[in-house]
């Protein structure tokens, strides 16, 4: 018993970093893509 919720808990454990991981790439990801559409926004407004 002792040793399958250890091994449960090790997954969950796991899961959650992975997450955690994939979370802060994704909001590194929307940083640099709200840069680039503002940067885009500028460019537009100047043609304009």
């Amino acid at each position: 018993m002792f040793v399958v919720r250890f091994q449960i808990i090790i997954k969950l454990f796991s899961t959650a970093k992975e997450l955690n991981m994939y979370s802060k790439k994704e909001k590194r990801l929307t940083k640099k893509n709200k840069i680039k559409i503002l940067k885009n926004d500028k460019k537009g407004k100047r043609k304009n």
